[in-house]
């Protein structure tokens, strides 16, 4: 991959370094593509990668009073987005592993009881409630109808992430389809909430 370089980058990094919005803008103008495309190659995930560049600009900002001391801007960046992605793929992996655990427990527990409730709301109810605590949250406020960015205003976390906890709810609630076949139409309902919420990013 051919990596940009920058024009007066040692002047660029000290107007930074003084807070200087244009030049911060300046900078992200001429790296963000490049290094969103070096997230995407590992990651294969747009919503991570927009999260991981958003990040790793946010990084540079909040530590800009170092930038006069780099030597090497361009490798500087990549390795801090390097690091940013690598613990990014191990969030996502505990992520899925503690999704998963959490749907084998929830079917086998659906399986064991000896009667299935007959108020299927009362079934959705119960899975709802056994859902990981931010799942829980983010669906409480798209059900109050805040739209994603609100919903990630509240929770102060990104819109990207607003979206992920949507998924994972749905994945879970999907599951009971397959022991109560007639809450199907409360699944539809929610399904129509969630892609609400999407169009609202």
């Amino acid at each position: 991959m051919l990596l940009p370089k920058l024009q007066n980058e040692r002047v660029l990094l000290q107007r930074i370094a003084k807070s200087d919005e244009q030049a911060f803008k300046y900078l992200f103008s001429v790296y963000h593509h490049e290094l969103g495309a070096f997230v995407h190659s590992l990651l294969n995930d747009r919503e991570s990668t927009l999260e991981v560049v958003q990040d790793v600009f946010l990084k540079i900002w909040l530590h800009r009073a170092k930038l006069p001391e780099i030597t090497n801007f361009t490798s500087y960046l990549f390795i801090i987005a390097r690091n940013h992605t690598l613990n990014k793929i191990r969030q996502l992996t505990q992520t899925q592993e503690k999704h998963k655990q959490y749907l084998n427990a929830l079917e086998s527990e659906i399986l064991s009881e000896s009667e299935s409730p007959n108020d299927p709301y009362e079934a959705l109810d119960k899975a709802l409630s056994k859902l990981p605590p931010q799942q829980q949250r983010v669906f409480a406020l798209r059900q109050q109808g805040l739209k994603n960015p609100e919903i990630a205003s509240v929770l102060n976390i990104s819109t990207a992430s607003v979206a992920k906890y949507q998924q994972l709810a749905m994945q879970s609630l999907s599951e009971l389809v397959k022991v109560h076949h007639f809450i199907l139409p409360l699944l539809y309902m929610l399904f129509n909430i969630i892609d609400l919420g999407f169009h609202s990013l």
